[in-house]
């Protein structure tokens, strides 16, 4: 690229209807299986988002889609 181009980046995710507060805030009541679930999926899409030299600095229940 020469200099003074510019580049974009571009991310396009799915229209999700709630994030981890919201879905939370509607299921009072949480079982261990399900609270297990939800940290597992967490953690592996760090790990993707690692391997890829990509870094997470805000996360937060209201940037967790579902």
């Amino acid at each position: 690229m020469g200099q003074g181009s510019l580049r974009a980046l571009c991310i396009q995710m799915e229209l999700c209807e709630y994030d981890l507060r919201k879905w939370l805030s509607e299921h009072l009541i949480v079982n261990e299986g399900q609270t297990v679930s939800i940290f597992i999926q967490l953690g592996k899409g760090l790990e993707h988002l690692h391997v890829h030299g990509v870094l997470h600095r805000d996360l937060k229940p209201e940037n967790v889609f579902l």
